[in-house]
C-alpha cells in the first residue's frame, strides 16, 4: 500500500546495475471504496440516535486512518466538526479497527452518535434530510467562459445504506423522489425503500471518475455536483 502522496507518479529505481523508471500504483475507483452503514432510531421531538459503521479501502484508507493517533476528546471534536451540520451532534461511543493487509489495509470506525435537534418540527410533522453521515456540500466555481480543461485526480466508490426506524405512533408521509444520474465523470444514485409502517431504508451510491475533460464539460460537471448537493439535502415527511 502506498499513500495519496506516492500513487500514480513516475518514480527513479535505483539498481545495482543502474536506473529505471517505474510508475507508482494508480488507485482505482473499486480501491478506492467507502462504504458507510447505519441503524437510525427518530423519536417524535425530531431526536436520533445512530450506530454507525465506516468501512475504508485504499486512498480512503490513508484519508482517514490519522485519527487513531489523537486523543479521543480531539477525536469526538473531529466528528462534531465533521458534522456539523447536525443540529446538537453528540459522539457518545467510538472504536477503530486497522486490519493491517500489506495490499489493502483496511479502516473500520464504529460510533454511536445522538442529535438531539436534528427534525424540524411543523405542528404534527416531523421534517429531517436522511443522508446523516455523507453530503457532498461544496459546488465548483462557476466560469462564464472557462478555458481550459479540468481534472478529477482520482475516482472513487461511496456506497451508503442506513436503515431508520419510527415510533410506533408515527407514520411516514413523504419521501423523496428517487434518483439516477450517469455522466461521464461518474454517477449518483439515491433510493428510498418503505419496508414497513415504522421502517424504511436509504441508499446512496456516488462513483467520480478520474479523467481529464473539455472545457465544454464544466458546466455539465458543475451541474453534476450541483444535483448531488441538492439531492443529499432531501427531506422526507414523518406525522404523528
Amino acid at each position: 500500500f502506498i499513500a495519496n502522496f506516492t500513487d500514480d507518479r513516475d518514480v527513479l529505481v535505483i539498481k545495482p546495475d543502474g536506473g529505471e523508471i517505474k510508475h507508482t500504483k494508480v488507485y482505482s475507483r473499486d480501491d478506492n471504496n467507502f462504504i458507510q452503514k447505519a441503524h437510525v432510531a427518530i423519536s417524535v421531538d425530531g431526536s436520533i440516535k445512530a450506530d454507525l459503521k465506516t468501512t475504508s479501502r485504499g486512498l480512503n484508507y490513508d484519508n482517514r486512518q490519522d485519527i487513531t493517533f489523537e486523543s479521543e476528546k480531539d477525536q469526538k471534536l473531529h466528528y462534531k466538526d465533521m458534522y456539523g451540520y447536525l443540529n446538537g451532534v453528540e459522539i457518545s461511543k467510538l472504536d477503530f479497527d486497522k486490519q493491517h493487509d500489506k495490499e489493502e489495509p483496511v479502516f473500520i470506525e464504529k460510533l454511536q452518535v445522538n442529535c438531539a435537534k436534528y427534525g424540524k418540527k411543523a405542528g404534527s410533522k416531523l421534517l429531517f434530510a436522511p443522508n446523516l453521515f455523507n453530503r457532498v456540500q461544496s459546488i465548483p466555481t462557476a466560469y462564464e467562459n472557462r478555458k481550459t480543461p479540468f481534472e478529477i485526480q482520482r475516482s472513487f466508490i461511496d456506497e451508503d445504506e442506513y436503515l431508520f426506524s419510527i415510533p410506533a405512533n408515527m407514520s411516514i408521509e413523504a419521501l423523496p423522489d428517487n434518483i439516477k444520474v450517469d455522466k461521464d465523470f461518474g454517477s449518483y444514485e439515491m433510493t428510498i425503500e418503505k419496508i414497513d409502517d415504522q421502517n424504511f431504508k436509504y441508499k446512496r451510491i456516488l462513483i467520480l471518475n478520474s479523467g481529464v475533460y473539455e472545457k465544454e464539460k464544466y458546466k455539465e460537471y458543475r451541474s453534476f455536483i450541483k444535483t448531488i448537493v441538492k439531492k443529499d439535502k432531501s427531506k422526507l415527511v414523518l406525522t404523528t
